[in-house]
């Protein structure tokens, strides 16, 4: 897939989350910086709330586990232009996440007929990484739903 195809279905998606202002991934408020094509990749921004904290000032482990699987599968979704479900992911949390603003960057390892395999990683404006996730998404159906 082309680079700006990938771009364009990603912030399609991004767009008709926004049509559901009250549903979970509208929330999260994932932005889209770029992707790349030679490996697969995207990388989003999430922007740092107060709601998404725990009593001690950082980013609650259940918002981390939320923004690594709901940016890795809107890439999966885009790239085989059908519906995904995560099947597996596994997340390491390396450091408390206590900054403003998060890159979320996931990379593309496998992208099959009916499986993609991701990998990605939540670091600050200075590359430092605080959480690291792998997952899996079983592609839903042949039916094109943005693309």
């Amino acid at each position: 897939m082309e680079k700006e195809r990938f771009y364009d279905n990603i912030q399609r998606r991004i767009e008709m989350q926004a049509e559901q202002p009250e549903r979970f991934n509208n929330r999260l408020d994932l932005k889209l910086v770029d992707v790349g094509t030679d490996p697969m990749s995207a990388k989003f921004r999430f922007d740092v709330g107060e709601w998404c904290l725990n009593p001690f000032g950082d980013v609650h482990g259940g918002v981390v586990a939320s923004i690594l699987d709901t940016s890795m599968g809107m890439g999966a979704a885009s790239l085989c232009e059908t519906s995904v479900n995560t099947t597996d992911m596994t997340i390491s949390y390396l450091s408390a996440m206590n900054c403003d603003r998060f890159y979320i960057c996931c990379e593309y390892t496998k992208v099959g007929r009916r499986m993609i395999r991701c990998i990605s990683r939540a670091v600050d404006e200075r590359n430092k990484i605080y959480a690291t996730a792998m997952g899996s998404f079983m592609v839903m159906g042949d039916e094109k739903t943005v693309g």
